[in-house]
């Protein structure tokens, strides 16, 4: 739905509609049809889509003389959603939830799904300034260790039974920083020819570091 009209002699354009995105048969139409720019899209470049729809509920307003500062904001509702990174690391299928964005940037809310075989929680923040701040949050309490193959430093971790995970990561893409904590109590793990444990054994690993520039990870 659109609406024209002048708006202090200047010709202003008001956009609305919905859509359903199957992105698997036309991953542009997601691309190109929303503002998702910026530092998250050489990310969304990378997915690729193999399942799942998504339900847009979109809008903006502006001069079409200039549509590059027209405001945009909007929903993406995920449904069922399965995507990998071209670089590799498990699928991330089921994904259900909400992308919401607009001219101050994109949030992800109430994202749920499965990193492998693993269930996780997800929520993040990206605003839209020149330097853009991330704020990722994910989480699960089923964390398998062939899930892990394609991370560094946990590729060679071997462990029996799932452990718990939480993960944040913060920064700009120039210097971002995370924390990830590992609660292995109820399993029974290797990492090469250093570490041992046993089954039962209270046992909590916490890790912290930075990835500057998107380069080497420095724990």
């Amino acid at each position: 739905k659109s609406d024209i009209s002048l708006l202090n002699g200047k010709p202003f354009l008001r956009s609305s509609g919905k859509l359903k995105l199957r992105p698997e048969e036309n991953p542009v139409a997601l691309t190109d049809s929303f503002p998702l720019e910026g530092e998250f899209q050489p990310y969304l470049q990378q997915t690729l889509f193999m399942d799942g729809t998504i339900l847009a509920d979109f809008h903006s307003e502006g001069n079409p003389m200039t549509p590059e500062i027209s405001k945009d904001w909007g929903v993406l509702e995920l449904k069922d959603l399965k995507l990998k990174s071209i670089k590799g690391f498990q699928a991330l299928s089921n994904l259900s939830g909400a992308l919401i964005y607009s001219e101050k940037g994109i949030k992800l809310k109430n994202v749920r799904g499965d990193y492998g075989k693993s269930p996780i929680k997800l929520e993040a923040e990206i605003d839209s300034s020149a330097n853009a701040v991330w704020s990722v949050r994910a989480a699960t309490s089923e964390l398998y260790a062939e899930d892990l193959k394609d991370i560094p430093f946990f590729e060679n971790l071997e462990f029996v039974g799932p452990a718990k995970m939480e993960f944040n990561l913060n920064g700009t893409a120039q210097q971002l920083k995370f924390e990830n904590k590992l609660d292995f109590s109820s399993t029974s793990y290797q990492y090469k020819n250093l570490l041992f444990k046993g089954a039962d054994i209270y046992h909590m690993l916490q890790l912290k570091g930075r990835v500057p520039g998107g380069k080497a990870i420095t724990l």
